[in-house]
């Protein structure tokens, strides 16, 4: 799914989410426009229209 086409090559440092959680945690992302451009500026993009706004975050992971 590409929900809007790459509009600027990143130069310079990766770009970093920041996340807040209502408990006031904070998580940091830093993201990779040279590796997974598409999927970048898809999240960039979703994060500037408010998508993620009020949603509910899982963490998954595997147990070994």
């Amino acid at each position: 799914m590409n929900l809007k086409e790459p509009e600027a090559n990143f130069v310079g440092k990766n770009p970093v989410v920041t996340i807040e959680m209502e408990s006031g945690d904070i998580i940091k992302i830093e993201l990779y426009p040279n590796t997974a451009p598409n999927t970048v500026n898809n999240f960039i993009y979703l994060i500037n229209e408010g998508f993620y706004n009020g949603r509910i975050m899982v963490r998954s992971y595997r147990l070994y």
